[in-house]
């Protein structure tokens, strides 16, 4: 006789030589293996002659932003990466000076030596 087992659990469970199973995945199974999960919440054991149950509906998700709200937190964001981008430009502006500065004055003390 065929017994039937469903995994209501979350997340992705290993059954031994069964398979791994994900929410609602449902298998046929021998009697050892039905009464093995038999009683764990988050397996649904339907015997043999029984029309298995749906499973149970996946719990609800953690509150959702409002589209605004979530708009808004985005060009905070993004702002902020400008920002970054712009202060990261200045510091590689400065270093590009002082490399040109340093030139320069190398240029400057190069040219005294040859005119002595």
């Amino acid at each position: 006789m065929s017994w039937k087992i469903t995994y209501v659990g979350e997340g992705v469970r290993s059954l031994g030589a069964v398979g791994a199973f994900q929410r609602g995945t449902r298998a046929t199974v021998s009697e050892a293996v039905a009464k093995s999960v038999e009683g764990d919440k988050d397996w649904q054991v339907t015997p043999p002659g029984e029309e298995a149950a749906p499973p149970p509906p996946a719990p609800a998700p953690a509150a959702e932003e409002k589209p605004e709200e979530a708009k808004a937190d985005d060009k905070k964001a993004d702002a902020k990466a400008d920002d970054k981008k712009a202060d990261d430009k200045k510091a590689d502006d400065k270093a590009d000076d002082k490399k040109a500065d340093a030139k320069a004055d190398d240029k400057k003390a190069d040219d005294k030596k040859k005119k002595k």
